[in-house]
């Protein structure tokens, strides 16, 4: 390891060596002056120079030896000191120290000097970039498949807690919200795949993801009137208020989000949430410039206020971080699907899973089959519950629940036969 010192620091010592060796070189001059005969040199500058030379050696040994040792115990210090910053023994002190970008450098060249590789310590790093903007905490989705008047129908009710830096600064305002993206799935099998909702999937802005795929449902989106894009967004189009009305009720979309606890104390309101928050719905058109022309989907948005954001929340007490929690239903026609999948965009810490079959739906239960496809940040033999991160099927009701972390991208995927 190679240490540097300060710049004073190398100047004084510099400084030192060459104030002793100009006195060394004074004494000498004395002697060897002394030392002919042309010359007579007072005794007593004799005895100086005689002192000086003595004291001069002595003084530059002991600096000498004085720097080795105090090289010694400074690198030592520092290799102490580092190993405790990047174990995460000390992981403030590390922001303070490097900017992001040498915090990116250092965690590279650990992967590979890890997994001895750098292509894949790029693609590791690469993945972890993608994770860490948010973390979701106590998801809890129930997902319902009921029959009515001849269509299937689709009930899903997802609660989260999104937690993550706050984007808002003096400089920007950023709003914080509550989005939801729904894909329109396309009709025409020789349609180009724009991997829309793999895009989506990316993009943690979102609260919610799903894809549209009744005939009546598509045609009536694609019907809705589009207006000039937003600024700085193309291709979404806002919608007319009663437009926007009309999407809302047809997919019966709610969104409900919890007062923090600061907020709950200061009103004395025993609402648990914040109810009957404006929508702002956009049509998405995609950017001209991309392809994939036509309608893509439609993005519904709420605004986060105040009441809503919790600024210190218990497990993430580093500054910046905040937090909300939000519960939304939407319910809509689907085809005569016999698949479902579910999909953990983003890392979650605790997560149940429900997906209920009601009586309503011929299925044969006997023929529900599930694949996991699940990778958690915990072992299964630590201190978990018997069925931790398992699906059992109980009833007409196919559950999942796990107290551990799921890692982003896992996912469950469900199949079953209809019953005739």
């Amino acid at each position: 390891m190679v240490t540097r010192k300060p710049g004073n620091k190398l100047r004084n010592y510099r400084y030192a060596y060459i104030t002793s060796l100009l006195i060394l070189a004074l004494c000498v001059i004395i002697i060897l002056l002394d030392a002919h005969e042309q010359y007579s040199v007072p005794s007593l500058l004799i005895a100086f120079a005689n002192c000086g030379i003595g004291a001069v050696l002595g003084v530059i040994i002991i600096n000498l030896v004085y720097q080795w040792c105090a090289e010694n115990d400074t690198e030592e210090a520092l290799q102490d000191a580092l190993v405790q910053i990047l174990t995460g023994d000390n992981h403030r002190l590390l922001r303070k120290l490097y900017n992001n970008q040498a915090i990116r450098s250092i965690l590279q060249n650990c992967i590979e000097s890890y997994c001895c590789s750098a292509s894949l310590s790029k693609n590791y790093l690469r993945y972890i970039e993608n994770s860490c903007r948010i973390l979701k905490k106590k998801e809890i989705y129930n997902v319902t498949l009921s029959e009515e008047q001849g269509h299937l129908y689709l009930h899903q009710e997802l609660t989260d807690t999104r937690c993550f830096r706050d984007p808002r600064h003096k400089f920007s305002r950023a709003r914080i919200q509550v989005k939801s993206y729904l894909v329109l799935k396309r009709p025409d099998p020789t349609d180009a795949d724009c991997g829309e909702l793999d895009r989506i999937m990316n993009d943690h802005s979102y609260f919610f993801r799903e894809e549209i795929s009744d005939s009546e449902l598509l045609a009536y989106i694609k019907g809705l009137s589009l207006d000039k894009s937003e600024p700085g967004r193309p291709g979404f189009h806002r919608l007319p208020a009663d437009e926007a009305a009309g999407v809302i009720a047809r997919l019966q979309y709610r969104v409900n989000i919890e007062r923090a606890a600061h907020a709950r104390t200061d009103s004395g309101s025993r609402k648990p949430y914040l109810e009957g928050l404006p929508y702002e719905v956009f049509v998405d058109t995609g950017d001209p410039h991309r392809g994939c022309p036509g309608v893509r989907g439609i993005e519904i948005s709420v605004d986060v206020p105040d009441e809503g954001i919790d600024r210190h929340p218990e497990e993430f007490q580093a500054d910046g971080y905040i937090q909300y929690t939000a519960e939304l239903t939407i319910k809509y026609p689907t085809e005569q699907e016999t698949t479902f999948y579910s999909i953990y965009a983003a890392p979650t810490l605790g997560a149940e899973f429900r997906l209920i079959f009601d009586p309503s739906v011929r299925v044969d239960m006997k023929s529900v089959s599930y694949m996991t496809f699940i990778s958690f940040a915990e072992d299964e033999d630590k201190g978990h519950a018997k069925y931790d991160g398992q699906i059992r099927i109980n009833g007409r009701n196919l559950e999942f629940k796990t107290s551990r972390t799921i890692f982003p991208r896992s996912g469950i995927s469900i199949s079953w036969n209809q019953r005739c």
